[in-house]
């Protein structure tokens, strides 16, 4: 766990999930696009499919890639370590939790796991993980978040892989879902696949999050 504290008395805290220690990379973009003063709480050397899948499933790319279902044990270390930890260091402010492919996803199950956060941040999230659409069509949220911020690469479905390429339109059942319960949400389209300019969205649904702007639905251009 990294603490990048910002200075600012009251200041939102964003509690990312990440696969490496790029948390000076992420600011510097957020810095870029004019975001507002926020801290930043990065975790890292997790077990990208066991810690951020939130139940057990099927490998979807090889053999020896299966997920475990470890996202209700992650959100409870959040909640019961990381945040207190955090927060005796920064002053306390709103929390938003954000990700990164399967980080994203682990963001999106957040408000049906704790009520600690009251934003989400996903990144080009896994959303086509099995069925996670049709449980969050079916489940209300331990606390509905203020916002939900979604986005894909433009060629992140032209995949061959036959679950993976559901992933458009997994996103936007969520994006439906989520207006439809009067969420402020939005729905962003990037530039290239799953592996591209991974800080820079990340940094991006931040900016977002942070200014609370309306829901509208972004093309990049």
């Amino acid at each position: 766990m990294t603490v990048y504290a910002s200075g600012i008395e009251g200041a939102p805290s964003v509690y990312a999930s990440m696969y490496a220690e790029v948390g000076d990379a992420v600011l510097a973009r957020c810095s870029d696009l004019g975001c507002p003063g926020f801290n930043l709480v990065s975790v890292t050397g997790l077990d990208w499919n066991r810690d951020l899948s939130p139940w057990p499933a099927d490998s979807v790319m090889t053999e020896d890639d299966g997920f475990a279902g470890g996202a209700d044990a992650y959100a409870e270390f959040l909640t019961d370590e990381v945040i207190p930890y955090a927060e005796g260091i920064l002053s306390d402010g709103d929390r938003v939790v954000a990700g990164y492919s399967m980080g994203g996803l682990f963001a999106m199950y957040v408000p049906y796991a704790t009520d600690a956060f009251s934003a989400c941040v996903s990144a080009s999230g896994s959303l086509w993980y099995p069925g996670f659409v049709d449980f969050v069509e079916s489940h209300g949220c331990r606390r509905t978040p203020r916002s939900v911020y979604l986005s894909l690469g433009r060629r992140e479905h032209r995949t061959p892989h036959p679950v993976m390429r559901t992933v458009d339109d997994c996103t936007s059942r969520i994006r439906d879902l989520c207006e439809s319960r009067g969420i402020d949400t939005v729905f962003e389209i990037n530039p290239g696949n799953h592996f591209v300019d991974g800080e820079l969205r990340l940094a991006k649904g931040i900016a977002w999050t942070l200014s609370r702007r309306r829901p509208h639905y972004v093309e990049a251009r």
